[in-house]
């Protein structure tokens, strides 16, 4: 059996030498590593893991778990491949909980043949470190033919270079037969990628030289001056989307690897391509606010033509401006727009005005230029076109930030009017309500006829995600046009000055209104307004109602249910289903700022892990639903709630919260292009039950 073993292995490691796995990425032979499962494992002074040889044969290319820390983690990987024994760093976020690395050795399409050991530390030195890792396996991920992945539809192409970190190389029109390729990609400086100018001063560090120039930490997802590669960490591939992560290269540094890592979701649609990029940065050094590329935009040097719109009537068809010989853009300012306007898209075209556009929301100003203009349609040329949206942030210790951009093609009108349509370029229509505003975890409710959305406030664009500096009421007749009624900042409570504003719901009683509030995942207060839906709200407490500790889960994220039996019993649900795996429930007293009883555990059969719970009832059911648009259903308030499926496909709900107005029934749904999360409205089209609405749901007119 051993010698069919090693036999299958061998003709498996020459199926990979010669690329035999296509295009579409696939995942063969997993095995589990289950000796690396740690429980509460300190690691603040290092901690080693040997793993003794796997029984059979182990071919590997990829390393995966889940784990959650108490501080950001470095781990250090050990293995064979071939003769020789190598090392891999994987830094690890105390924000997240799965890890995944490709071996760097993936796209040569070699094999690791065993797994040595695992190192553990904290990456801030000394720093105190409780770390708990499962489901740890070593699988073998296929490799596709070429190092262009692509992706397409009948409309367009857009292909992404592993090779140079998953950058952007290829955006093409395949209705408009005068251009293949819109997109310069003549060396690693000019894919279409994220790439952030850090400090310029760090200890220890050495400032290299590029076009003598002595230059900054600058991590750049393609790679280096020198052509050298930048570490590709994950790929991942379906029918319509990409999704990349890497570890970029120092841009000026000969081969050094940063402390930062890219993630970069390509998704194509009718409409073109939408792009999230995300960075997550472990340097120690702090960063200072500087403008930053979002992104870099190179074109072919045929779309020779700049157009933006630079007026303070944005979206109104105003005259947009155009200029068709910009020089080099080194040294040159930025074209900067003016405050208010939110069309902060531009465009590259030909003289007939054909060309690509390129959309970042809320970018500040603009820098463009022509380098060596010859009007050619080489992608690969020297003379190219350049843009990038400016926005001004530092990247801070293992805080995630992100941005979106998204490219079209056509004319200039077309393009103009691809934008305009709004947050969804797949084709729907969705009501854009606060197109413009950092407006998340929307709870509605209908007083007195009126619409009230309850809301955190994220600071927005520029900084790193997950910024909520206060909460907030707006008001609306007509669910169109918002008005903000009331701002309940943190210092008026009992949290002081804090930037962890997390979610918040409210509710009504005996001609009180009272807004629950979330301290982070640690624990929830709550105010009350005795002046109407809209404010002033009071700390009713000057403590929180459900104290960090209460239950074996984090106290926030809270909901409030009035159901509808003779006493209208109110109810308060929380929880967050990562940490603790579950949501509790509990009885309101008639005051609504104290328990009526302990609160109880929430089943749910088949269900998700999320926080943002929501209850509605219709008819005599009960539905849970959460982040992400999954709900279950109860004859209980209490459950055991039954997982159902998802309330769409093609949204996100962001605290999903059901509400009727006028009739008709009404979900605020997240909009995943900008960080304003409660930008969009969808209209349910049957007000039956819940459970038949599924793949039913239609935009607002």
């Amino acid at each position: 059996m051993f010698f069919l073993e090693r036999i299958a292995a061998f003709f498996l490691s020459i199926l990979i030498m010669l690329g035999v796995f296509g295009s579409d990425i696939t995942t063969k032979k997993q095995t589990e590593i289950k000796n690396m499962n740690l429980t509460d494992t300190d690691v603040t002074n290092g901690f080693t893991v040997s793993v003794p040889p796997i029984a059979g044969t182990l071919r590997f290319n990829r390393i995966n778990f889940a784990y959650q820390t108490t501080a950001a983690v470095r781990a250090v990987f050990r293995y064979r491949l071939g003769r020789e024994t190598l090392e891999e760093e994987l830094l690890l976020s105390a924000k997240a909980q799965k890890a995944s690395m490709l071996l760097d050795c993936y796209l040569s399409r070699k094999t690791a043949s065993r797994l040595l050991s695992v190192h553990f530390e904290p990456i801030v030195a000394g720093q105190s470190c409780i770390l708990s890792v499962s489901s740890f396996t070593c699988d073998l991920q296929s490799v596709p033919k070429e190092n262009i992945l692509y992706i397409e539809n009948d409309h367009y192409k857009a292909g992404v270079n592993l090779q140079w970190g998953g950058g952007l190389s290829w955006f093409e029109d395949k209705k408009n037969g005068a251009y293949g390729n819109l997109l310069n990609n003549h060396d690693t400086g000019r894919l279409v990628q994220q790439s952030y100018y850090g400090p310029q001063e760090i200890e220890g560090y050495e400032n290299a030289v590029y076009v003598d120039t002595e230059w900054s930490y600058n991590p750049v997802q393609g790679g280096d001056q020198y052509g050298n590669h930048s570490k590709l960490v994950a790929v991942e591939q379906s029918e319509d989307e990409i999704r990349i992560v890497c570890r970029p290269l120092d841009w000026a540094q000969n081969n050094m690897l940063t402390q930062t890592y890219y993630t970069n979701v390509y998704k194509l649609t009718d409409k073109g391509l939408d792009v999230k990029n995300t960075a997550v940065d472990f340097l120690q050094t702090p960063w200072v606010d500087k403008e930053q590329e979002l992104p870099a935009f190179y074109t072919i040097s045929a779309l020779g033509n700049f157009w933006f719109y630079d007026g303070d009537q944005p979206w109104t068809g105003d005259e947009l401006r155009v200029e068709r010989e910009l020089p080099f853009w080194a040294g040159k300012p930025a074209f900067q727009l003016k405050d208010g306007n939110n069309e902060t898209w531009c465009a590259w075209t030909d003289d007939s005005g054909y060309g690509v556009g390129l959309f970042t929301p809320r970018a500040k100003s603009l820098l463009a230029g022509r380098f060596q203009y010859d009007g050619s349609a080489d992608a690969g040329s020297d003379a190219t076109n350049y843009v990038a949206p400016l926005g001004v942030f530092a990247l801070e210790f293992d805080e995630p930030h992100s941005y979106y951009y998204y490219l079209t093609a056509g004319s200039v009108e077309e393009i103009r009017a691809t934008f305009q349509s709004g947050d969804n370029l797949k084709g729907g229509n969705f009501r854009r309500v606060f197109p413009d505003m950092g407006v998340c975890d929307p709870h509605v409710h209908i007083f007195d006829g009126k619409a009230y959305l309850f809301s955190s406030h994220d600071y927005g664009p520029g900084q790193p995600i997950y910024r909520m500096d206060d909460w907030r009421v707006f008001s609306s007749d007509d669910l169109v046009n918002w008005n903000l009624e009331f701002t309940l900042r943190p210092e008026d409570t009992f949290l002081g000055e804090d930037h962890e504003c997390y979610a918040t719901d409210a509710a009504e009683r005996n001609g009180k209104y009272y807004l629950y509030f979330s301290d982070q995942q640690r624990s929830t207060g709550v105010a009350v307004s005795e002046n109407g839906p809209g404010g002033p709200y009071i700390d009713a407490l000057g403590k929180p109602l459900l104290p960090q500790g209460l239950v074996d889960t984090a106290c926030y994220d809270p909901t409030v249910f009035i159901d509808d039996d003779e006493n209208k019993t109110p109810y308060i649900m929380f929880g967050y289903t990562v940490v603790g795996k579950k949501y509790y429930i509990a009885r309101l007293n008639e005051d609504m700022i104290s328990l009526a009883e302990e609160p109880k555990a929430v089943e749910l059969i088949d269900g998700w892990e999320n926080d943002a719970c929501w209850i509605t009832k219709w008819g005599d059911t009960y539905y849970l639903n959460s982040h992400g648009g999954e709900y279950a259903t109860s004859k209980s308030v209490y459950g055991p709630y039954t997982y159902r499926g998802r309330i769409c496909e093609d949204c996100f709900t962001d605290h999903g919260t059901f509400f009727t107005f006028h009739n008709q029934t009404y979900l605020p749904t997240a909009s995943r292009k900008t960080t304003a999360a409660a930008s969009r409205l969808i209209r349910i089209t049957e007000r039956r039950s819940l459970f038949t609405l599924i793949g039913k749901i239609t935009a607002t007119s």
